[in-house]
This record gives structure tokens, C-alpha cells and sequence, in this order.
């Protein structure tokens, strides 16, 4: 509960109790009864009971507004000439009391919504499906009974606009008798404001966030509905090659259909996904070593692996991080005194293991 709801309803009581005209010494009453009304209700805002916070400044409100009624002299300007008017003026009508009465009953109903479960922090609650369903069960009750209460004051006020208008129908035309009564015009306009204050005020301080509250309990209610997706590890091997003996690079590659089918894997794979690539150099076993760049000495099997590597790399794969491409060396798998020249080419390679995870 905030000091906000409070200004909220001082500014609204003061806008129904100025629309006519009345001396200055009634407007100086409303406002210091409003200022007094603000400063007691704000005393009173640590009370930790719902119920009984929305009593006290419900009834704060009514006391209020009523005893600036009672205290300041509220005759009309166009009737304040008349004796009879000056001597017996109507301090306190019927209707003015209904729908004070009915602006303090909304303020008690704001204050104990605001301040009690749902609307007011909590701490954390059970998050299964069953008490979602529960308390998306629990606002829509509220809700509906929120906006029964538009149409019951809607009910009120026609009521009350039957009963003014009926009065002034078969009132004395004398003006003496007259001069007793506010315009029935004006009175008619002051029930119209309190009405739209009363359900404006239950709509915005409750209904509104009701309405949000059961579309955020309805997205966290289809969020556990929705069946998730596992995520399963997927691992796929290709082979590139034969390398030239005693070469590193391979001029062909890019023409080969096992390379065309690695850059379209990693495509696919790096969608939504973290890919992570191992790069195998291998060699014959009549290769040892071979020279590159400087002079530096560098297996063979490795560099033939790190420039596969750089050919991915190259082409700059969405998904695919260049810390998660890994080249090593390796060794030659045919070996014997009498090797095929077959089963050396098929040692002149680069093997790649592609891992990732895919939901199923």
C-alpha cells in the first residue's frame, strides 16, 4: 500500500466536492478536511492487516469528507442571497453521503487488495502447475466480482438519477421552496464524476493489475504445459584426403564431396548450437617429417591438421568458435613390411570429428 493511493483519492474527493460553487470558506474546510484526511491516513499506512488497514482509511476518508460538510456552511452562490437559504442551507444530502460513502467503500477496497495476496509482495511460493492453476482460478473470481461491482454502482447511480429527477418533476415551482435545493443539472453531473471516480479508481489500482497478474500466471501455466526438448549429443566423423606424399596442404579440397559435406554439416550444426571440432593429422608410414615456413621442423600429420583447420576457420562459420577447433597429430594406422600403395593413401589424411547438441 503507497502513499500514492492515498493522493489518488484526495484529488478525486476534491474534484466531486468543487464542481459547484460554494463560498471560500467551504473550499478552505474541503481542503484543510482533504490535507488532514492525508496526513492521518499516512500514519496509519504501517498497519499490517489487509482488512483492517482498508476500515481505517476507508473511514478516515468518510469522517473526513463528511465533517467539512458539516463544519463549512454550504449555500449555493445563486441561492446564498436568499434568507431562507443563508438561515437553512442543506449541509448534508442524502446523495452526497451515498456516494461519499460508496468512494470510501472503494478506497477501503483498494487499500486491503493492494496489501494482501495477490498484489502485495511475497515471498517465493510453490511454482507447480496445480498452485498456478489455483491462484489463476483465485483472480479470476476476483475479477469477475471487481467487474460485477461496476455494474451494481452502475445500478446506484441510475437509481439516484431516477429518484433526483422524479423530485424535481413534482417539486413546488415557488422559488421560495426552490431556493432550498441545488440545481438538480449539478447534482446530476457530481453522482456521473463519483461513479467514474469509484470504478476508475477499482480499475486501476485492482482490475489492471489482476489482468496482468492472470496473463503472467497464464504464460507460466503454458510454460510448464509445453513439453521440453532434450537435448541429445550428436557426433559425426569425416575423412579428407589423400594427401600428396610429403605434403601439407591439398589443392583439391574444396572439390571434394567430403569437404562440401563438412562445410554443410557445420552450417547446420552451428544453428542454435555450440560446435566443438577435432582434427586428426595422419601420415603414411614412409612419411617422417617435412620442412615449413622458417625451417621450423613440424610433423607432418599436424600440419596437414592445422591447415584443414585454417580452411574452416576461413570460412567463418556462424557457431563454429576458433577456440573450439582443435588440430593434433597423429600416426600412421597401416604399417608392415609390404603396404599397398592403396593403404598408404588412405594414411595421407585428416580425420574430423564434428560433436554437438541437438534438440530432439
Amino acid at each position: 500500500m503507497t502513499f500514492t493511493v492515498l493522493l489518488w483519492f484526495g484529488a478525486a474527493r476534491l474534484l466531486y466536492s468543487l464542481i459547484e460553487r460554494w463560498s471560500w470558506r467551504f473550499v478552505i474546510s474541503e481542503v484543510l478536511a482533504i490535507s488532514i484526511g492525508l496526513v492521518v491516513g499516512w500514519m496509519f499506512l504501517g498497519i499490517q492487516t489487509p482488512i483492517v488497514l482498508g476500515l481505517v482509511q476507508g473511514g478516515i476518508f468518510l469522517a473526513t469528507a463528511v465533517s467539512a460538510i458539516l463544519v463549512g456552511r454550504r449555500v449555493p452562490i445563486d441561492t446564498a442571497r436568499d434568507p431562507g437559504a443563508r438561515l437553512n442551507p442543506l449541509n448534508l444530502g442524502i446523495i452526497d453521503f451515498s456516494w461519499l460513502s460508496i468512494i470510501a467503500g472503494t478506497l477501503a477496497l483498494v487499500c486491503f487488495a493492494r496489501s494482501s495476496p495477490p498484489l502485495a509482495a511475497q515471498g517465493p511460493t510453490d511454482l507447480s502447475v496445480e498452485n498456478l492453476q489455483a491462484q489463476l482460478a483465485n483472480l479470476r473470481f476476483l475479477l469477475g466480482h471487481t467487474i460485477e461491482s461496476i455494474f451494481l454502482l452502475g445500478g446506484v447511480l441510475a437509481g439516484c438519477m431516477a429518484i433526483l429527477w422524479a423530485g424535481e418533476i413534482w417539486r413546488k415551482k415557488e422559488s421560495s421552496a426552490r431556493s432550498h435545493y441545488r440545481f438538480t443539472t449539478i447534482a446530476a453531473i457530481r453522482m456521473v464524476v463519483a461513479y467514474f471516480i469509484a470504478v476508475g479508481s477499482a480499475g486501476c489500482w485492482v482490475g489492471i493489475p489482476f489482468f496482468e497478474l492472470m496473463n503472467d500466471l497464464t504464460n507460466q501455466i503454458a510454460a510448464h504445459e509445453t513439453p521440453k526438448r532434450s537435448a541429445i549429443h550428436k557426433s559425426n566423423v569425416f575423412t579428407i584426403g589423400p594427401f600428396p606424399k610429403g605434403m601439407p596442404t591439398l589443392e583439391s579440397l574444396r572439390d571434394q564431396s567430403s569437404w562440401q559435406g563438412l562445410e554443410r554439416h557445420l552450417v547446420n550444426a552451428g544453428r542454435g548450437s555450440d560446435v566443438f571440432v577435432l582434427l586428426v593429422g595422419s601420415v603414411d608410414e614412409e612419411e617422417l617429417t617435412s620442412r615449413l615456413g622458417s625451417g621450423e621442423r613440424v610433423s607432418l600429420s599436424s600440419a596437414r591438421a592445422n591447415w584443414i583447420r585454417q580452411q574452416i576457420l576461413l570460412d567463418s562459420i556462424p557457431g563454429v568458435n576458433p577456440d573450439a577447433v582443435l588440430a593434433v597429430q597423429g600416426g600412421a594406422s597401416n604399417t608392415g613390411p609390404e603396404i599397398s600403395d592403396a593403404a598408404l593413401a588412405r594414411d595421407r589424411v585428416v580425420r574430423i570429428r564434428v560433436e554437438h547438441r541437438e534438440l530432439e
